[in-house]
């Protein structure tokens, strides 16, 4: 008898760990699936700002090809300058990622939530992709900036056209002379931008490619989970 009350609490012991277990395993596939969501809202968002950012990206190019392009037209009349004036796209935006529940997930040291490997290595890449190439971006646009205060500095007609959008006679002189150092200066500083440009549209399209392919994972993932 006494035999038969030890196993009998063992079993009971034992039931209510398997009990603890499937409930603690239901609770992490519970997070693991609020996580997925989350990351897949994040990553459309991501994917709708890459694209918007693509667009920018294309417009400043054609617009800074048109300047180097018309600079060397000597203007005649205050409207030319304008003409070349209009295409200067000189904005400069960092790299901002949706990248609130990544910084959570590493944070409260959540990662290992995922129950596939494959997924969560996909995760990482990601946002290391990302923080690898905002750091790029973040640094060429400190550069171009730093060209562009230089070419105010050194070309003060530049710095009214651009600041002010008045006073188009004050750049006459400024476009008539293509072999002098404003020109020149006005110029580098163009084609700095450009390439800014160039450089950051590369960058934009290849998070737009990883954004989509990742949230087809999950979702792939997400779908497993369910059948």
């Amino acid at each position: 008898y006494a035999t038969g009350e030890i196993v009998l609490v063992m079993a009971g012991i034992l039931l209510a760990l398997q009990i603890d277990n499937w409930n603690e395993a239901r609770k992490d596939r519970n997070t693991e699936e609020q996580y997925m969501n989350r990351l897949l809202y994040d990553l459309q968002n991501d994917t709708s700002y890459f694209s918007s950012q693509i667009l920018l990206c294309e417009r400043a190019i054609s617009h800074l090809d048109s300047f180097l392009v018309e600079m060397y037209i000597a203007p005649e009349s205050p409207d030319d300058v304008y003409r070349i004036i209009k295409h200067s796209a000189l904005q400069t935006d960092d790299l901002t990622l949706k990248n609130s529940t990544y910084e959570e997930l590493i944070s409260t040291g959540s990662m290992n939530i995922f129950s596939d490997q494959n997924i969560k290595a996909a995760i990482m890449d990601y946002y290391h992709l990302g923080e690898e190439l905002a750091s790029q971006i973040k640094e060429f646009n400190l550069f171009s900036t730093r060209v562009m205060t230089d070419a105010m500095a050194k070309v003060p007609s530049f710095s009214h056209l651009l600041l002010r959008r008045l006073q188009y006679e004050l750049g006459m002189e400024l476009f008539k002379d293509p072999s002098s150092d404003k020109f020149l200066a006005v110029e580098h500083t163009i084609a700095i931008y450009r390439l800014r440009n160039s450089e950051d549209l590369v960058h934009f399209q290849e998070l737009k490619i990883a954004a989509e392919q990742l949230i087809i994972q999950i979702q792939n993932a997400s779908l497993r989970k369910k059948q």
